[in-house]
């Protein structure tokens, strides 16, 4: 299981969303978004981030485009590797 985000920051998590709904306005990202939304309102919660890391992991191809306009997704996907605590 995932441990939670040690530090989620929901507003670049809503950029993120916003971001990808902007420029990648396709029915392929529709459950990364909605995985998305789920874990800015629930960051502790584990299963949160879970959906995010499977959504992602469903893009294939369409990961790169996804990285480039949400580029927060790295640092979530990256199990705080780049958090500086």
């Amino acid at each position: 299981m995932d441990k939670p985000l040690a530090t989620t920051h929901a507003n670049r998590i809503e950029a993120s969303v916003q971001m990808l709904r902007t420029y990648l306005d396709i029915p392929e990202l529709a459950p990364l978004t909605a995985a998305l939304e789920g874990l800015q309102h629930a960051p502790e919660n584990p299963d949160s981030l879970a959906r995010v890391k499977a959504a992602f992991g469903e893009l294939t191809i369409l990961q790169g485009a996804a990285l480039t306009y949400a580029p927060y997704l790295l640092e979530i996907l990256s199990d705080g590797a780049f958090d500086p605590s």
